[in-house]
């Protein structure tokens, strides 16, 4: 017997839960940090995440999180390091949950819109094909990681999360490096 563990859209990247519990909103403030959205064409509704930059002052500094709990209230850990199932939002990610709703692991809690084709006709892809037969840097590349460890996320600051590197069995943070949120 054949089952289906989640269904993905084409135009969407899902974040996907890591562990059962009962989820919790952090710094999800309607019309500061979140707003409700409706689909006409489904009738569905959703909670958008607000780019930090379209936020009103009160909701600069705040960083929307979905977090696991277990049934005591208590932070459900994940992985061999123990850290806490938390989930920053990235902007204009949409939210299909309500606050305190079961979750388990495997389900879809969150999903992150993808630009649409802005070509309409066939000329219009032409530049992108020529780039592809150009032996050039690209313009939009980027470093994964240069140096291996624990990834842990720092203060967003001016709409960029810090991405923190800390070596396995280190106390020091090797390094630290600003991405776009």
């Amino acid at each position: 017997m054949l089952v289906q563990s989640c269904k993905l859209g084409s135009y969407t990247r899902p974040i996907i839960s890591e562990a059962n519990g009962t989820i919790n909103f952090i710094d999800m403030d309607d019309g500061v940090t979140v707003r409700k959205k409706n689909d006409e064409l489904t009738g569905l509704s959703s909670i958008e995440i607000i780019d930090s930059s379209e936020r009103t002052s009160a909701g600069k500094e705040k960083t929307p999180i979905l977090e696991i709990v277990d049934a005591k209230g208590k932070p459900v850990l994940i992985g061999e390091h123990k850290a806490p199932a938390r989930y920053a939002m990235p902007a204009k990610s949409l939210i299909n949950l309500k606050d305190k709703s079961k979750i388990y692991a495997g389900e879809v809690i969150a999903r992150i819109p993808l630009e649409g084709s802005k070509t309409k006709d066939i000329t219009g892809g032409l530049p992108r094909v020529a780039d592809l037969f150009e032996a050039r840097k690209p313009k939009d590349s980027a470093i994964l990681a240069e140096d291996s460890g624990v990834i842990s996320f720092g203060k967003e600051t001016k709409g960029k999360v810090r991405l923190v590197i800390t070596p396995d069995g280190a106390t020091k943070n090797l390094k630290t490096r600003d991405v776009n949120s």
